[in-house]
């Protein structure tokens, strides 16, 4: 950043220096700072680069990332980075999972993706916040570390909106009219995002709802033992 800075300074400086056309445009002199101006605020304002945020840490099958820009999808690895924008998707009989640079992770079952819009971790305040989308399929998503106040973990699918305030681990199954969200540890919160829809729930240990649509999340009830154990094998 530093550099693109000195090379536009560098070449204002000698825009400075040239003489001027004889019939040079009265307004020659009122463009040339803002357009300079323009150039050093896009100098400055590009960022570095788009860093790691996260890592591929188990891959089974064929599982991709599509990296905004790059215009091909990535063929997904152990060790593979991720990073914010990203979309990470498992193929029919695939699974992978992904670890953040704070110790919370998530399992994507076959046939699902995910992308992640936003990650901040601030490791002196032990304070994170996630926002990500499940796009389709299901993932399971599980923060085990006691976090700093102010740490959130949101999740979209659809119309739904997950929170996480703290501890917390649940699944997300994603169909084109509904989103069914488990939780098997922890708790988390649900709302249906649309437009005038008001009422939310809190779900607890082994509790579900489901959103459809422009409504409210449906009133939580209780998995069974066995449904419970098939939701962790399903994004084990």
């Amino acid at each position: 950043m530093f550099r693109g800075f000195t090379a536009v300074m560098s070449a204002f400086s000698g825009l400075q220096k040239c003489q001027r056309p004889r019939f040079a445009s009265p307004y020659a002199g009122r463009l040339s700072f803002p357009i300079v101006f323009l150039v050093l605020l896009l100098a400055t304002e590009c960022p570095a680069g788009n860093a790691p945020i996260a890592q591929i840490t188990n891959v089974h099958g064929t599982v991709t990332i599509n990296r905004p820009g790059l215009g091909r999808p990535i063929a997904a690895e152990q060790g593979s980075d991720v990073r914010v924008g990203d979309e990470v998707g498992t193929s029919e009989g695939a699974s992978a999972q992904i670890t953040f640079s704070d110790g919370s992770f998530m399992n994507l079952a076959q046939a699902s993706s995910i992308r992640v819009n936003q990650y901040a971790f601030d490791e002196t305040q032990n304070r994170r916040t996630v926002r990500s989308r499940v796009i389709s399929g299901t993932v399971r998503f599980v923060a085990h570390r006691p976090m700093g106040p102010g740490s959130l973990l949101f999740v979209e699918c659809g119309s739904a909106e997950i929170t996480a305030w703290s501890l917390a681990d649940f699944a997300v199954i994603v169909s084109p009219e509904t989103a069914e969200v488990v939780v098997l540890r922890g708790g988390v919160g649900v709302k249906n995002t649309s437009p005038l829809i008001v009422g939310d729930v809190s779900l607890g240990v082994s509790q579900r709802t489901v959103v459809r649509g422009k409504t409210p999340p449906a009133q939580p009830d209780i998995i069974s033992p066995a449904e419970r154990k098939q939701y962790m094998i399903i994004v084990r």
